[in-house]
């Protein structure tokens, strides 16, 4: 959970600021495209198809594997793996709600801003609301709700209870305590319905 929420989002972020993209809403949108996969793989893909976790197996899996199999195994795997996912997305719903409603992630990168730093004056807050993650973050719980709803329909009830808890503590982040870093007019968002148009096709 803390890896997707805070390790992930951050070397994602460093790797995108590092390659160069002249707008800041072409930068997010291939956030949100490395992200989502990222985190599609880590946290659906590679539990169903290995046993211990680990991306190399899962790598040698798909390798070795044509994709009829891989089909079939994910439709087998799936309906025994119901109660992990119930664990994982009742993680996201409390957990990650938490975390981002207590401003965690924000606090230890101001803390290691400035107990890294060089300077003795005061450290700029430039912490911003990362849209391109949480667009990612959101679309793959949908994912996983729509994908394992037909086995566990009970799940339906703690995906529902995610996204009500993440609208109102993003509510509060993007009015309250962050700042937006760009404004894009509404490109970004709309760029989110050929991921949820492709979280309907896995379903």
């Amino acid at each position: 959970m803390l890896v997707n929420y805070i390790f992930i989002p951050t070397i994602v972020e460093m790797l995108s600021h590092h390659e160069g993209y002249k707008l800041k809403s072409r930068r997010h949108k291939m956030n949100l495209l490395k992200q989502f996969l990222i985190i599609t793989i880590a946290s659906i893909f590679i539990p169903v198809t290995t046993n211990d976790g680990q991306i190399s197996s899962f790598i040698n899996y798909m390798a070795e594997n044509d994709i009829g199999k891989f089909q079939m195994e994910m439709a087998t795997n799936f309906m025994g793996m119901s109660d992990y996912f119930l664990k994982y997305l009742i993680q996201c719903t409390f957990l990650s709600n938490i975390i981002a409603f207590l401003d965690i992630p924000h606090k230890l990168y101001m803390f290691f801003k400035n107990r890294f730093s060089k300077y003795d004056e005061d450290i700029p807050d430039d912490w911003y609301f990362d849209l391109g993650y949480q667009y990612a973050f959101s679309i793959s719980v949908f994912l996983m709700t729509l994908i394992f709803v037909a086995s566990a329909p009970h799940l339906s009830i703690f995906g529902c209870l995610f996204f009500v808890m993440k609208y109102l503590v993003d509510k509060y982040n993007l009015t309250v305590m962050y700042k937006n870093e760009f404004e894009s007019q509404g490109e970004l968002a709309s760029s989110v319905k050929s991921y949820i148009a492709f979280s309907i096709f896995i379903f």
